[in-house]
């Protein structure tokens, strides 16, 4: 899970539960004499489902992952600054970052806990 994060974990188990719910209505639809129409009218109601929850998690995590990161950042979660570096650097792995040396990773950690935050209403 550290190289996936939180977010893309609970993506995941999501879709894994749409699968299974597809499945078992393709199971039941395959049981009965279905017409071509009714067949391509399900299909495309399925695609769209599927593209509507894709956007609604996709932005969803997103801003749920930038607000879990200024509150680390902001220190929100009253944790000494040693245990921020390290959810700092679990945070990079499986980004450009995390192919870096350890010690440059610190360094770019330690450099992103001392700057300014964006002024972000959302957030506050």
């Amino acid at each position: 899970m550290s190289a996936t994060g939180p977010s893309t974990a609970i993506q995941e188990i999501l879709y894994g539960f749409i699968m299974a719910l597809i499945l078992v209505t393709a199971t039941r639809v395959s049981s009965q004499p279905i017409q071509p129409t009714h067949f391509m009218l399900m299909v495309t109601g399925m695609i769209a489902t599927w593209g509507a929850i894709d956007g609604i998690i996709f932005y969803f995590l997103g801003v749920c992952n930038q607000l879990r990161h200024f509150r680390l950042i902001r220190n929100d979660y009253g944790l000494d600054r040693e245990a921020r570096i390290q959810m700092m650097m679990d945070e990079l792995s499986a980004t450009p970052v995390d192919a870096l040396d350890p010690e440059d990773q610190r360094a770019i950690c330690e450099s992103i806990l001392d700057k300014r935050l964006e002024d972000v209403v959302a957030v506050k």
